[in-house]
């Protein structure tokens, strides 16, 4: 299974974090390794059932990393489990003042607690 929380997956460079893709890819990559390294490119039916958590205000992570990742996961018959909260920027997941941590923690749980 996968844990993502505010994930970086796409490699396009409108929607990408551009200093992950810079480190990973380089600043002008070609369009083969975009396409490589864009996650929901190669989702396959063998992809881990993932627990997918953002945030809709993060500045960081754009959503769309997050739903183009999840479209792909349930086209190809995948489970996935998204949670979207209001706000949280991004890195929410260990802060203390985050609004929604125990909603997450508990939703995490409970769905850890499924297999």
């Amino acid at each position: 299974f996968q844990i993502l929380l505010y994930p970086v997956i796409t490699m396009d460079a409108k929607y990408t974090h551009i200093g992950s893709r810079n480190n990973l890819i380089g600043k002008t990559p070609e369009e083969h390794l975009v396409n490589k390294y864009s996650l929901e490119k190669q989702v396959k039916t063998h992809t881990p059932k993932a627990f997918i958590v953002l945030a809709t205000d993060d500045k960081a992570v754009v959503p769309a990393n997050a739903l183009f990742y999840s479209n792909a996961l349930a086209e190809n018959g995948v489970p996935v489990s998204l949670h979207m909260y209001p706000a949280g920027g991004h890195g929410f997941g260990f802060r203390d003042t985050f609004a929604h941590k125990k909603e997450f923690l508990m939703e995490l749980q409970q769905w850890l607690s499924s297999f």
